[in-house]
Order: structure tokens, then C-alpha cells, then sequence
């Protein structure tokens, strides 16, 4: 049977507390799963429920339509969010959950779609990163099962796995993470994440990838960090906090 595996994109400072969710409205077997911290470089925690598939709820187990309720294990922030299609036709999917977006991938590394939540929902949550005192980092995520080797502005980032088979302590589809410094320009050394246009070349088993990744400055000072998801088709840029900064395709020759 396929699952869906649920990864909490939400970060504190330090270890703290959870996301709670709740699929078809089963409030007596809510998901959870802990909010990562800089320590481990942001990677996600993460858990899974069953993708049964078809249109009759079962308890909290995954249809092909879903609705999904998001809130802070204290019972602060929450969002709805209607008609999240998982389709069991795909085999596992990978849902990357945050109190603001839901990403929705395959098992294979391909970028199925995102969703907002709701416009009842509960109320905005807190969005707000605490900068560092030194410049921050670019933590690059590879969301597929092969090595990626991924360059930002000429200079080599890093060979970045695949992700967890599942084989060791870290659990399945988890992915893989390298970091790299921000700088204010791209003059000051290729393979750091410079303020403005940044160059980004992949080269992995589907072969060369790239793709431009403008980091607004005044948006995002430099002393935030920023966490980078890269897919086969897709990539996304968003704050540690989950919330989407930019996103687009990565194009491939």
C-alpha cells in the first residue's frame, strides 16, 4: 500500500514544538511531527499516513481529495486547506507541510502542485525569523533519490544525496541537505548565494539542469537564512519558517 509521507518545514530556533494535522476531519488520530531547528540544518522531521485512494473517508488515512487542517501543537495558528488531491495512481507521495503551503511531490522527484490554504482559515500564523547575528545560510535540499551536484554563480555548492532509503536511523524519502553561505554580491566567491541573480547548474542523472535564483535583499536581509528545495522539474526558495519566497522550473538540456 502507498503512503504519504508528511515532512514539517516549519523551524525554530532551537528545539521546540510541533505541527499537528489533521486529514478528513479525524480529529481522534491527528499527525504529528516536530518542528526542525538550525542544529541539524533545518532538515525535516517527518511522518506518513496510508493513501488508500477513492472518494469514501477512512479514518485519517489519505483519498484522492483531502482535507487537511494544519495548527501548532499548542493549539495556536491553523489553516485549512480544501480538496488536496493525492493520487494514489502516483505511489508514494512526499508532502512538505508548512502552516502556509502544502508541496506535493512524487516519489520519483517531480513536483506535483502546491496549495494555499483556504480563505476561512483559522488565522494568519506568525511568519517572522529571528536573522542571525552573521550572515545566513542557503540550506540546499535534493527532494529525489539520486546524488545531485549543484553550483550557484560558477563555484561548486556541493555533491548532494539522494534521499534516506530508509536502510539506517533516518527515515525514508528524508532529503538530503548541503549548506552554503549568502553574500551581498557574486563577485565575493562562486558557490555562495549572493543578494540579486544567482546562476544555479545541476548535473545528475537526468542530466544538466539550471535555473536563476533572485534573492531579494531588502525582502530577505542578509543575515536570514533561506532554505533551497530543489526537485528534477522544480524548485522552490522559502524562509525557515515554511513560507514560499519564490519558486519556478528548473530547465533541463
Amino acid at each position: 500500500m502507498s503512503r504519504v509521507y508528511m515532512f514539517n518545514m516549519v523551524g525554530r530556533d532551537r528545539y521546540s514544538t510541533s505541527v499537528r494535522i489533521i486529514v478528513n476531519n479525524d480529529g481522534a488520530a491527528p499527525y504529528q511531527i516536530l518542528n526542525t531547528y538550525p542544529s541539524i540544518n533545518f532538515v525535516p522531521f517527518s511522518t506518513s499516513g496510508a493513501l488508500l485512494g477513492g472518494s469514501q473517508p477512512a479514518g485519517n488515512a489519505f483519498i484522492d481529495s483531502n482535507q487537511i487542517l494544519t495548527s501548532d501543537s499548542s493549539g495556536g495558528p491553523c489553516n485549512r486547506f480544501d480538496a488536496v488531491a493525492t493520487p494514489a495512481a502516483q505511489g508514494d507521495l512526499l508532502a512538505f507541510v508548512s502552516l502556509t503551503d502544502i508541496a506535493l511531490y512524487s516519489q520519483a522527484g517531480i513536483f506535483l502542485a502546491a496549495y494555499a490554504p483556504s480563505t476561512d482559515a483559522c488565522r494568519e500564523p506568525d511568519t517572522h525569523d529571528t536573522p542571525a547575528a552573521t550572515a545566513g545560510t542557503v540550506y540546499v535540499f535534493n527532494i529525489f533519490s539520486e546524488e545531485l551536484c549543484v553550483s550557484s554563480n560558477g563555484g561548486a555548492v556541493g555533491s548532494i544525496p539522494g534521499w534516506s532509503d530508509g536502510s539506517g536511523p533516518v527515515p525514508i524519502y528524508t532529503p538530503s541537505v548541503q549548506p552554503a553561505q549568502r553574500v551581498l554580491n557574486a563577485s565575493q566567491g562562486p558557490g555562495n548565494f549572493a543578494n540579486g541573480n544567482n546562476a544555479i547548474e545541476l548535473d545528475g542523472p537526468e542530466g544538466l539542469g539550471r535555473f536563476t535564483l533572485w534573492i531579494d535583499g531588502d525582502r530577505f536581509p542578509l543575515n536570514q537564512s533561506l532554505l533551497l528545495f530543489i526537485a528534477l522539474d522544480h524548485w522552490r526558495l522559502t524562509t525557515t519558517y515554511g513560507v514560499v519566497a519564490a519558486e519556478g522550473p528548473v530547465s533541463r538540456t
